[in-house]
């Protein structure tokens, strides 16, 4: 495990948004590779998701050197690839959902990569 995890770290693969959207992941392969590519399927309990992505906050917050392109599945999962996570250490990824009503909220989830 990385020593830099903010006292808050939270490795649930599964949090609620505050308008009461449950969302969840698993990443393809698991664990998470460090310097590979990988796919993350998010679930979503309603509403759609609008994007994905994933930012080193102890690293002055720098993103991926990809851009995860975003899949409807059609069965109210998503797929995410290619993410990258091109060092190890405390990583975010960003879930974008939207409500019925079209409003837009992210849910982040903590990652402790390639220990």
């Amino acid at each position: 495990m990385s020593v830099f995890l903010p006292d808050d770290f939270d490795a649930s693969t599964e949090q609620t948004s505050n308008h009461g959207i449950t969302v969840s992941y698993v990443t393809d392969p698991s664990p998470i590779p460090v310097s590979s590519e990988f796919a993350v399927t998010f679930s979503i309990s309603a509403g759609t998701m609008t994007e994905a992505d994933a930012t080193m906050p102890s690293h002055g917050g720098h993103g991926m050197p990809v851009a995860p392109a975003l899949t409807d599945n059609g069965d109210g999962t998503y797929t995410a690839t290619p993410f990258e996570f091109q060092m190890p250490g405390y990583w975010v990824i960003h879930a974008t959902v939207a409500d019925e009503n079209g409003t837009e909220e992210r849910v982040d989830f903590d990652v402790d990569c390639c220990a």
